[in-house]
């Protein structure tokens, strides 16, 4: 087996059943789905996603979304923790998703559901599915703080990309006119004219 065969083994074997991307009539990589131009590869180590990333890096831009749980942020008397892997489905072939919960003590206070693509308005880039804060910590900021949090780490992931490419951070379904004024005053606008489908270009802001 040469180099190029055990390339394209590698391949198979790191991104489970891919659909071969062409360019020039050669065979570049195996994706797990497409849009927008955008592409999904799914890769099963550490080896494989930087394989990908090194490869192919003078023709694409990555951000890697890694299958684990950490703690992102903390503060006083609160910590805000992300847990990214399978199980949320956004559409069009995205399942990869990434739960966000702010936790006060050992109580989880707010929380939050993403997916990578916005289903409904056809829409590349991370998309809060669900957002929401226990009734009773309400109007204390940390809604807030959860929302932020997860600005940035969107921002890490994709600071490659966004070297050359604006990210839409999007939300979905918002069918409640308090939480649409909510998130509008929090610099999210209104994709759909309705203030239901919202969002907002990812910045980053390097210390």
């Amino acid at each position: 087996m040469n180099e190029k065969e055990r390339e394209e083994h590698f391949f198979a074997e790191a991104c489970g059943e891919p659909l071969l991307v062409k360019r020039d009539n050669e065979t570049q990589l195996g994706i797990s789905s497409s849009f927008e131009g955008w592409l999904a590869i799914d890769c099963t180590s550490e080896e494989a996603a930087t394989l990908v990333e090194s490869k192919f890096e003078e023709h694409f831009r990555f951000g890697r979304v890694v299958h684990n749980e950490t703690v992102i942020k903390t503060g006083f008397e609160y910590a805000i923790t992300q847990r990214s892997g399978y199980g949320v489905d956004g559409g069009l072939g995205s399942s990869v998703g990434t739960l966000f919960y702010l936790k006060k003590g050992n109580k989880i206070i707010s929380k939050s559901l993403c997916s990578y693509l916005n289903g409904a308005m056809a829409l590349a880039g991370p998309s809060i599915e669900l957002f929401e804060t226990a009734e009773d910590w309400r109007g204390h900021g940390y809604g807030a703080l959860l929302l932020y949090a997860m600005e940035d780490f969107f921002a890490d992931i994709f600071a490659k990309v966004m070297e050359e490419k604006r990210v839409r951070f999007n939300v979905c379904d918002v069918t409640n006119a308090k939480a649409s004024r909510w998130f509008q005053n929090r610099g999210f606008r209104d994709w759909d004219g309705m203030g239901e489908e919202l969002g907002m270009y990812l910045m980053r802001f390097d210390p």
